[in-house]
């Protein structure tokens, strides 16, 4: 296990700041998000099965999918009163929006290119958390269905040290398992952090060794996590130039 290191080299009247994060030793060098994680540890058991596709009415609108039963149509109906109880157009709105995309979900089939545990896995996570919102259930399962391509695929950035890649990588999918959009913005929000992090220099009207002490500080409390250290920094830089006005 490698040790935390924060080093400030002084160039001239700039400091480069150098971060190195506590990470195991790879035993080949790594090049993509699927070398760090197993993606299937992240998914649920759950099984999700689409049922069979007719044709149907939804308000006079003829519709592909599954027939909605009878609990699942008073369910949205219900929903749409509640939530707009004077507004009978909305209401209207909202029985047609739910019930296309009630229909839309339960004939949704499975992409080749995603693996039926991972989409069992996100359909399963979408459904228990927007249980009776059919419309927000299918966008989050495009979302991460979409997001899973991605993130699949996403390569380590040639300027990016490997154990860098991985300690971020293992971060955002231990905070957000399951949650594959998110952990994407996540990589690519601490990949652009880093960047800037290790680019950054000591502004001309901060001491040494405050500048010292602040990156110390940010570093020390929040070890791995790139964006929240840059976010001090830049906050403590802006609090002491308020100080000694």
């Amino acid at each position: 296990m490698k040790c935390i290191a924060v080093a400030i080299a002084f160039v001239g009247s700039f400091t480069a700041l150098l971060v190195f994060v506590a990470t195991t030793e790879s035993e080949k060098p790594v090049e993509s998000v699927s070398e760090v994680v197993d993606l299937s540890s992240q998914i649920s058991d759950t099984k999700f099965v689409t049922k069979r596709v007719s044709t149907a009415k939804v308000n006079g609108q003829v519709i592909e999918g599954p027939s909605i039963p009878d609990d699942i149509r008073k369910k949205i109906e219900a929903a749409a009163a509640e939530s707009h109880s004077d507004d009978f157009s909305t209401q209207v709105y909202v029985i047609k929006f739910q019930s296309k995309a009630y229909r839309e979900l339960e004939a949704f089939i499975r992409s080749d290119d995603i693996p039926e545990d991972v989409f069992q896995g996100i359909v399963t996570d979408a459904k228990e958390s927007h249980s009776d919102d059919y419309a927000t259930q299918l966008y989050v399962i495009k979302n991460q269905t979409k997001a899973y391509r991605e993130w699949k695929s996403l390569a380590r950035p040639a300027d990016i040290p490997e154990n860098v890649f991985r300690a971020i990588v293992q971060k955002a999918v231990e905070r957000q398992s399951g949650n594959f959009s998110t952990q994407l913005y996540v990589i690519k929000n601490e990949l652009k952090a880093y960047r800037k992090l290790t680019a950054f220099q000591r502004p001309a009207d901060i001491p040494e060794n405050v500048f010292r002490a602040i990156v110390q500080k940010a570093v020390e409390r929040q070890s791995g996590n790139f964006s929240t250290q840059l976010y001090v920094i830049k906050n403590e830089l802006k609090a002491y130039r308020q100080l000694k006005r």
